[in-house]
């Protein structure tokens, strides 16, 4: 077998297009030689079925040498169509079989003898092997289900071909219930373009490009496979006959798609048997890979991507959806439009691929079937049952008090992935994003924080804020998601450094601005502040007042948001008050809008001019920082002419700051600099 590895490699015809397809194509003739020999494979690959190494050649197959396509021929494999199958007459399905059963739209080819022989065993007298009463019986459920209750288009037939072509067609769908080589549950093996056209006869109002009929094998037992037998038939008829019915919408889409999805229609329908969890393990522990890496068992555990949306973005109707729109597109190599059509199916409920991608990257490290109200969308049903208890940890890094900033880089991120990086401190952080080569715009920027009692909170920004608090903080996570379809380039760098925020802005209640109060024991009351860390979530608040806005006393310090002075206010001053928050690292914020003032009268002036107190009175005050006199008066109806002076204690006028008509309303924007009329700095005094 050696040999021949070596013979594949030297003969594989070399042309232009996709490396990744002609890695795949050299892979699939080995495996499906390997397995229509009776050979084991020597690629550690652990396909679950050759469906997918039987659609690459079928597509291919045609790149390949005249001497690989001799040993093709040779097993059955057929070149002369516009796509490369195995003909019913070179065919090994159909050799020793010798029977057939018919049930709705199956017709089981089986034997009770020799290498390919079923159990004869008839235990309800039937005529009838009872393991294919059970394998029909399944594969009736399985077609309800995708076709009834889906909606699925049931899969083109082949009733079109005329008698002496390829032993004729029918309008059954063929299954082949043989021996199987090495550890295949199954396979399906596409046919002809659908009625020569690509057109599936039993689509309504569409016009598919690409259909194409297939048949289908299944294992005569399923010895030494995990599961139970009647188990392992159920998920392997709920996968290949989902193939089926793909090939029947576009029978050139690509394999990591449909595989994926296959294995998701197996959780769908027997969501007790859970045989898609053996996929999780190589899954998760390379996250970096792309989700639509084409090869080993990754393809299959991508259908973890379509089952966060199928509990998130719509149910099973949003995966339906994406068959659906990938008709629109010519999938035809070197195309690939899998990630078009399914942000083209998730459009249709006000969604993106982006926003489905980074939501299961999040969902993937939350792990919980019941996050918290917070991260409700990044849960799934049956997290804490899986296999996993999350992705692979790229980096962890210890950030202490001491660390001004730590760097973190990475080089292996793929397209549609995503890296972890766990953060062990007890200070709030701040991580930057940079990329190396490319744009923000290709990367998604994440935090998770996992609580006691696994109760998540989740943010999403670049920069990213993340905090460790005293509020029993378990875990944090950083998740960077390669979002972007145009870019293949996701090499970047994670800064994190020390920071901490100041308190959110606030406004301040009542008094209002300009009230005139009747108390001289008023109520300031103000609105709370927010923190955006928790551990700053306990704030404190500093009321200030006083008749200069220039020079207030603090009067309040506490976590309250309202304060009553002990000692009453003078009447006629008008006073000034604003509060600031204080959070545990004293960041600060005053509220939004300024001081406010207002007035007490707790009885009906005698004049229609109320003079407040100058301040500070002596001029200059103690407090060197105060180099103004500040005057404030209140108009109460009707125009004043007003002339405002400074005096002496002999009466004599030092300087004059205003003359002139003002009218009704508050006035606190005059001031006195020290100056006399001269321009001369005058002495301290009253």
């Amino acid at each position: 077998m050696k040999k021949l590895i070596i013979l594949l490699s030297s003969l594989l015809l070399i042309t232009p297009g996709s490396a990744k397809n002609k890695i795949s194509l050299h892979t699939s003739v080995e495996l499906v030689l390997n397995a229509f020999s009776n050979y084991e494979s020597e690629k550690d690959f652990h396909w679950r079925d050759l469906s997918p190494a039987l659609h690459e050649i079928s597509i291919n197959g045609h790149l390949l040498s005249e001497e690989i396509r001799n040993q093709l021929e040779s097993i059955g494999f057929n070149f002369s169509g516009s796509i490369v199958n195995r003909t019913l007459d070179m065919r090994g399905e159909a050799v020793e079989l010798d029977k057939t059963y018919d049930i709705g739209i199956f017709r089981f080819h089986y034997t009770t003898e020799g290498n390919h022989g079923v159990d004869s065993t008839d235990n309800n007298s039937n005529s009838l092997p009872d393991y294919i009463d059970i394998i029909s019986e399944i594969f009736v459920h399985v077609y309800d289900v995708q076709i009834n209750e889906m909606g699925y288009t049931r899969p083109p037939g082949d009733g079109w071909l005329p008698s002496n072509y390829d032993d004729g067609g029918s309008n059954h769908y063929d299954i082949y219930v043989r021996r199987l080589s090495s550890s295949y549950y199954g396979y399906v093996q596409s046919e002809y373009t659908a009625q020569n056209t690509g057109n599936n006869e039993f689509s309504q109002n569409v016009n598919e490009q690409n259909a194409f009929t297939s048949y289908m094998a299944m294992r005569n037992n399923y010895d030494g496979f995990p599961n139970s037998e009647i188990e392992n038939i159920q998920v392997t008829a709920a996968h290949e006959f989902f193939h089926a019915i793909q090939y029947g919408y576009d029978g050139y889409e690509k394999p990591w798609l449909l595989e994926s999805t296959a294995v998701w229609m197996e959780e769908e329908i027997y969501d007790d048997i859970n045989d898609c969890y053996q996929y999780m393990y190589s899954w998760f522990n390379q996250p970096e890979k792309s989700l639509d890496h084409v090869g080993g068992s990754h393809w299959y555990g991508s259908w973890i991507f379509f089952e966060y949306i199928d509990e998130h973005f719509g149910g099973s109707e949003t995966i339906k959806n994406i068959f659906d729109e990938g008709v629109n597109t010519n999938s035809q190599p070197p195309n690939d439009y899998s990630i078009q059509a399914i942000d083209d199916a998730l459009s249709t409920i006000g969604s993106t691929f982006q926003e489905a991608l980074n939501g299961m990257a999040i969902a993937n490290i939350v792990m919980s079937s019941n996050p918290g109200n917070a991260a409700e969308i990044y849960s799934y049903e049956e997290a804490e049952d899986f296999p996993v208890d999350g992705p692979d940890i790229f980096s962890i890094v210890n950030f202490s008090e001491e660390d001004e900033f730590k760097y973190i880089q990475s080089t292996s991120l793929n397209q549609y992935a995503s890296q972890y990086i766990k953060i062990n401190t007890g200070i709030p952080v701040t991580v930057t994003l940079d990329t190396l080569n490319g744009s923000h715009e290709n990367f998604g920027l994440h935090g998770v924080v996992r609580y006691a009692e696994n109760n998540f909170e989740i943010m999403s920004d670049d920069p990213l804020f993340i905090y460790n608090s005293l509020y029993n903080v378990e875990d944090i996570y950083i998740v960077i998601v390669s979002e972007d379809e145009h870019s293949s380039n996701f090499d970047y760098t994670l800064m994190i450094e020390a920071a901490n925020t100041a308190p959110k802005v606030f406004s301040i209640i009542s008094p209002e601005l300009n009230a005139k109060l009747d108390t001289v024991f008023p109520r300031f009351e103000w609105f709370s502040s927010k923190d955006s860390n928790p551990m700053d979530s306990m704030l404190f608040y500093i009321m200030e007042l006083g008749s200069n806005p220039e020079y207030m006393e603090i009067v309040y310090d506490g976590p309250d948001t309202s304060f009553i002075p002990e000692e009453a206010l003078f009447e006629n001053v008008i006073y000034h008050w604003q509060v600031y928050a204080y959070d545990l690292a004293d960041n600060r914020t005053y509220n939004k809008n300024g001081s406010h003032r207002f007035l007490i009268q707790t009885s009906a002036p005698e004049n229609n001019l109320t003079f407040s107190y100058a301040y500070p009175n002596p001029f200059p005050s103690v407090n060197p920082s105060i180099k103004l006199i500040r005057f404030a008066f209140f108009i109460k109806e009707y125009e004043e002419t007003l002339k405002i002076s400074v005096f002496d204690l002999l009466g004599r006028e030092v300087t004059e700051l205003f003359n002139g008509i003002l009218g009704p309303g508050f006035y606190d924007h005059l001031s006195w600099n020290g100056y006399n009329k001269r321009g001369n700095l005058v002495s301290s005094g009253i």
